[in-house]
């Protein structure tokens, strides 16, 4: 009887070391275990069989990333046009600006509309801009024609996140009519022919650095006198909205 155990076993030997090597040959990576199995008699019968845990992988080498840059900014243009409304300040400029808890609004209304560019590029944050302004005076009648250079601060450190500049224009302006603030203001003594004081906080957006809001206080003046003796004029304060463009964009579209 045991030598028909034993018979048996050799026989089946065979069998076992193929399925072993098929197992081996499909797993490349894999370890070898040793099996063995007890026969009735004589030496057991040792079969090495795959154990399913592949060899030690190497550490991963860290991954080194490319530090993200900034994008660059985008030009808009050096064209401008703007819209807004404005309300008129009943004191000077000075109360107006740093006492305008103690003034109020007299509740006219001034229309503004502008087109302008920018001329001169000082650096990549100080630039001057000219344009033409025509603002409407809804409540007293008559239109204020003002041609200003504007002087341009870009170079606020945030201004890739939140596009901000500060605007100051300057330049001549021409009223259609005298107004009675004005008049009061000059103590009879107003004029047509004054200059424009445009001090301005413009905010963008930097998904459309086109398109910008704009808070501005427009002021008339005579230069502290040296303008038919009229020391200060009508001041209102200004919101609107601007667009920037470039004269080559229209061209893309024909």
């Amino acid at each position: 009887m045991k030598a028909i155990f034993r018979l048996l076993a050799l026989a089946a030997a065979p069998a076992l070391l193929a399925s072993a090597a098929a197992a081996q040959s499909s797993m490349p990576e894999t370890y070898a275990r040793p099996m063995q199995i007890d026969a009735p008699s004589g030496p057991p019968i040792v079969f090495n069989l795959p154990t399913g845990e592949g060899p030690p992988r190497p550490a991963a080498e860290p991954a080194y990333m490319p530090a993200k840059t900034m994008a660059p900014r985008q030009d808009p243009g050096p064209w401008y046009i703007e819209g807004g409304v404005g309300g008129l300040n009943d004191g000077e400029l000075a109360e107006s600006v740093f006492g305008a808890h103690s003034t109020g609004m007299t509740g006219d209304v001034l229309l503004a509309f502008g087109l302008g560019r920018e001329i001169i590029s000082l650096s990549d944050d100080f630039k001057i801009e000219l344009g033409l302004s025509i603002n409407p005076r809804v409540s007293e009648g008559g239109v204020e024609i003002a041609a200003p250079a504007t002087f341009v601060f870009d170079g606020f450190p945030w201004r890739d996140r939140l596009p901000t500049r500060l605007r100051l224009g300057f330049g001549p302006s021409l009223a259609t009519r005298l107004t009675d603030q004005e008049k009061r203001l000059a103590n009879g003594d107003a004029s047509k022919f004054l200059v424009m004081f445009a001090p301005e906080l413009e905010l963008g957006l930097p998904t459309a650095p086109e398109w910008a809001g704009f808070f501005r206080v427009h002021n008339r003046n005579g230069l502290f006198g040296l303008i038919d003796d009229v020391d200060d004029g009508a001041t209102y304060f200004v919101v609107g909205l601007r667009h920037r463009f470039g004269l080559d964009q229209f061209e893309t579209l024909q």
